[in-house]
């Protein structure tokens, strides 16, 4: 059965899900609602998301002499913006999203610096043709099942010689027995997303739009920290979820998003899955 798109269940899930991430995710500090990257230094999430942030920076920001025009979209709450604009000053920065709730954030949280935020979708932007330099799209892409319609969109409005940086997940096996195939299944139905999309599939897809000097790298591990507590605060959504359920009391827990997230840690951790951020060049 081919997977039917519905946008606003996925604004509907953010929208919900906002009171849980501001708990658990700490995302009014950090303002990043992500895996974020973990070494044996990190001690929090909100240091582990400041070290994606910084990863993500460095490799599209490598001309402190340029001044870059930087799209994040699918920006979430706006962490990303918030931490480039306080690294180098002469950055044009705009955010996309499609969750109402999370760009009133988005706004508060940067109403010190330059940035500008839409409600847009990121299959359809307003942008003119070549309007970016650098373009992320981090944990967002997942979302649509048209990968081919994001990177043409994208490629569109990035200028020459610009780059999109996706962090995304990525599955890189060949064969799936029906038992993995469920495991993963749980997960991204899920969280509302089709199927993720194989890595080898979706460097076609880039090479077809006409990008090139498509780049991998897999931070899997550095990101098994976060994915383990996600999974931990998981189990713990899917017990409370039942009792409330019984009761017919609703505060936006969704049982099936809740057995997502332990699905997730549990493909990651059996190497179903990888995390990648990759680099596509515009020619």
């Amino acid at each position: 059965m081919a997977f039917k798109q519905d946008w606003k269940a996925v604004q509907k899930a953010y929208d919900a899900a906002q009171f849980f991430y501001d708990i658990f995710w700490n995302t009014r500090t950090h303002g990043g609602i992500n895996y974020g990257y973990w070494t044996a230094q990190t001690k929090s999430i909100s240091q582990a998301t400041k070290n994606l942030f910084q990863l993500l920076y460095q490799e599209g920001v490598q001309d402190t002499n340029k001044q870059y025009n930087i799209l994040d979209a699918g920006c979430g709450v706006g962490g990303m913006i918030k931490y480039f604009s306080t690294q180098y000053t002469s950055l044009q920065l705009t955010g996309i999203n499609i969750s109402h709730k999370q760009l009133n954030i988005c706004r508060k949280k940067n109403k010190e610096n330059n940035s500008i935020f839409y409600n847009q979708n990121y299959l359809n932007t307003t942008f003119k043709d070549n309007s970016f330099d650098l373009i992320y799209a981090i944990e967002s892409m997942f979302h649509t099942a048209q990968k081919d319609r994001f990177l043409a969109e994208m490629y569109r409005i990035l200028r020459p010689s610009g780059k999109l940086i996706v962090g995304d997940y990525f599955l890189t096996n060949k064969d799936y027995t029906s038992e993995e195939y469920a495991q993963l299944k749980d997960w991204w139905t899920g969280y509302e997303s089709p199927p993720v999309i194989h890595l080898d599939q979706f460097e076609s897809l880039g090479k077809a739009t006409d990008f090139d000097q498509i780049q991998l790298n897999d931070i899997s591990q550095a990101v098994l920290p976060a994915s383990k507590r996600i999974h931990n605060y998981g189990q713990l959504g899917v017990k409370i979820a039942k009792v409330l359920n019984a009761f017919k009391i609703n505060i936006g827990l969704d049982i099936k998003n809740a057995k997502a997230t332990v699905q997730q840690y549990n493909s990651l951790k059996d190497g179903l899955w990888i995390y990648g951020i990759i680099t596509l060049k515009k020619n």
